[in-house]
């Protein structure tokens, strides 16, 4: 027997590739020779039917599964960049030779039904791709006998090669085994736990590593590196964002380039009229007005000098020009969302409170101001000195429409059946009741005023706060007899006077009530019913003033409890003007409603006390500078320090909120929704914050869905 005749050993290189091919010889010479009865024979054999397509079924899938060792699942690529591959047969089935057909051939990159039409029409010869000789790497040879692929490798373009590090692989009939250092010289390389075999089958680890055997003869292959160069286009096409539609058609990319820059300049002016609190639309907007209104007026100005905008107003499309109210609103929600995202970013982490507050618009709709605050987490100084109003932070969220209101309808109401006649209203101002009221007011607002302007500065303390507090509710508790009322009765007699009220009319008096025969030889303890005849002065104090006062301190009270009143006297202790300034025993009731470690913050106020010990602080901003730079020694007392700070004492940010309103809704635009007044407010008032067209137009195509 000759040296050529030779068979290989079990288990070798060339045994894989001889026993591959040897199994499909027979097939192969069959379908050929059927397939020559069919047709003339050429130079070549030309696959025309179903049957001889299935032949080569081996010999493709020989082919297509080498090129998809480098990539998981390489996507197929555009028919201009990629020209599909055909096979025939030449001399010997065990050679074969690549080429690439034209582009109009049937491929891969063509839905199954043009193939199918293609191949079935007996006027159109099925294409012929003669494949020069390629030798084929013994991995891609075992892939022939290896139809099926394991399920536990990677099966997408997305997934990285599946690479199991085990400490121990399984050892085959040539006591060899797998072993994981080979990820770092072949990185594409993929290992099958279910198979114990690369992702063809291919399991002889004994070559694995020759240099003309194995892996190294695989990566050298033509398959391997033209499957390695389609996965690197892939990748560059995905870095850069070109889809094959975008590749294709470069002009979709530019009109999408001039249609995002057309809605910035429209976004843009939307904010500048939003931000300087002037309205968009106008009277009439058609194009024979004189005045269509700021917001394309504003348009028409720059498009002197824009060539942009002037595509806008010129060559734009009638159901694409963006310049429609329902768009404009679209506009205003999306920038007003990306200023609260900002706001919910800066925030995040962090100690905040809500603050709210309500008054009525100009449409008569009760609006909520809902205003956030918080303390800026950065270091503000100015010429060295503390900036103390940069460090409190507070952001408009929005307003909220209020709906229920009875008890103040039934008010409106009834003083709108008394506005019908003036003379009415008149005299309805003239009755004594009326007046007296209006005094006593007077003076217990004044009283509170005091009060409610201290409580509006941004940088007011708690420590502060809560003795006023205390000073206000005991004054007016003190008000509650019947020499103060009798002051205020005088100041009331001398206004009627001068005014021709007259105070001489009594109200309407009850029956008097006589004591029981009964009741003559008893002593009385307790009521009986009796009442005297009262004159007008004593029936105005039991009756008017003293309830009037009743009902505010009740109030007061309510708002600034024992439980609340115990909170801000604890708070107190963090304010170094307090006399309590940093007592454990004070501060505690605030530490545990906050949850805080009890025992660290004791710790930590004994170490605070003697480093502060020469140390001059005026407030408790002061003291947060101070101790910043130790926030982690000190994380306890900081956390309370701040948490003290953020607790809003009045709602003046959301009053001044309030001013925005009116000037947004006035009396011509009073047909606004209230959406769109939400929107209009934030914009408005939170102008520090900077918009994102870039990020809006994706917003604007995400809503629309394009």
């Amino acid at each position: 027997m000759s040296s050529d005749n030779k068979e290989p050993k079990r288990g070798s290189i060339q045994s894989f590739f001889r026993s591959s091919f040897k199994k499909k010889k027979i097939d192969i010479s069959t379908a050929v020779d059927q397939s020559s009865q069919t047709h003339q024979p050429d130079e070549t054999t030309t696959c025309s039917s179903d049957t001889t397509s299935k032949s080569l079924s081996s010999a493709s899938q020989a082919v297509s599964l080498s090129s998809f060792i480098a990539s998981p699942s390489p996507p197929p690529l555009p028919i201009e960049t990629l020209p599909p591959l055909s096979v025939s047969f030449i001399s010997s089935p065990t050679h074969y030779s690549s080429s690439t057909s034209s582009p109009t051939k049937c491929s891969s990159t063509i839905s199954p039904s043009r193939c199918s039409s293609s191949m079935s029409s007996p006027k159109q010869r099925s294409p012929s791709i003669s494949l020069s000789p390629l030798s084929l790497s013994p991995i891609a040879a075992a892939a022939v006998e290896n139809s099926s692929i394991a399920l536990d490798i990677s099966r997408s373009s997305k997934e990285l090669p599946t690479q199991p590090k085990l400490s121990s692989y399984p050892v085959n009939k040539q006591n060899r085994s797998f072993r994981s250092i080979w990820y770092s010289t072949f990185p594409w390389l993929e290992y099958s736990q279910q198979s114990d075999a690369f992702i063809t089958g291919y399991n002889n680890w004994k070559n694995a590593m020759a240099k003309s055997y194995g892996f190294s003869r695989h990566e050298t292959s033509a398959s391997h590196k033209f499957a390695c160069a389609n996965y690197q286009q892939f990748i560059l096409r995905k870095s850069t964002e070109t889809t094959v539609i975008n590749v294709i058609d470069k002009g979709r990319i530019e009109l999408i380039r001039k249609n995002r820059q057309r809605l910035t300049k429209i976004a843009s002016t939307v904010l500048l009229c939003s931000r300087q609190l002037i309205s968009l639309r106008g009277n009439d907007e058609s194009d024979l007005s004189n005045n269509r209104g700021n917001f394309i007026e504003i348009l028409k100005w720059s498009s002197a000098t824009d060539p942009l905008v002037n595509s806008i107003l010129l060559d734009s499309a009638d159901n694409a020009s963006y310049l429609s109210p329902s768009i404009q609103n679209e506009l205003i929600h999306l920038m007003a969302n990306q200023i609260r995202k900002q706001i919910a970013e800066k925030v995040g982490g962090h100690v905040f409170s809500l603050m709210a507050d309500e008054a009525k618009d100009r449409s008569g709709h009760e609006q909520l101001s809902i205003v956030l605050r918080c303390i800026s987490h950065e270091t503000w100084k100015n010429n060295d000195k503390i900036d103390r109003n940069s460090i409190f932070k507070e952001y408009l969220l929005g307003l909220v429409k209020l709906n229920e209101f009875d008890a103040e309808k039934e008010l409106e109401n009834e003083g709108d059946e008394r506005s019908v006649d003036a003379r009415g209203l008149l005299v309805a101002l003239r009755v004594p009741t009326f007046t007296i009221t209006l005094f006593i007011i007077h003076k217990i607002f004044g009283i509170i005023k005091i009060l409610s302007d201290q409580l509006k500065a941004k940088t007011m303390d708690f420590c502060q706060a809560q003795y006023l507090i205390k000073s206000i509710i005991a004054k007016i508790a003190d008000l509650r007899d019947e020499h103060t009322f009798s002051l205020i009765y005088t100041e009331i007699t001398s206004f009627c006077q001068a005014h021709h009220i007259d105070l001489s009319s009594t109200p309407r008096q009850r029956r008097v009530k006589e004591v029981s025969s009964r009741f003559k030889d008893v002593f009385i303890t307790s009521t009986i019913g009796q009442r005297d005849n009262l004159n007008n002065e004593d029936n105005y104090r039991i009756d008017l003033f003293y309830p009037i006062v009743d009902a505010v301190l009740i109030e007061l009270n309510d708002r600034f409890s024992v439980h609340n009143m115990e909170i801000l006297i604890s708070i107190s202790a963090l304010c170094p003007d307090s006399e309590n300034f940093l007592q454990s025993e004070i501060l505690k009731p605030f530490a545990v409603e906050m949850k805080a470690d009890i025992c660290s913050l004791c710790n930590e106020i004994e170490v605070v006390k003697s480093m502060l010990k020469d140390s001059k602080l005026e407030n408790i901003v002061d003291l947060y500078y101070q101790l910043l730079p130790l926030k982690q020694a000190f994380p306890t007392i900081i956390s309370l320090i701040i948490i003290a700070m953020t607790i809003p004492v009045s709602s003046t940010t959301c009053e001044r909120t309030f001013s925005k309103m009116k000037l947004i809704k006035t009396t011509t635009r009073n047909t606004m929704s209230d959406k769109r007044l939400n929107d209009l407010c934030v914009l408005a008032v939170e102008r520090d914050f900077a918009i994102d067209f870039e990020k809006l137009m994706d917003d604007f195509a995400d809503l629309h869905k394009n």
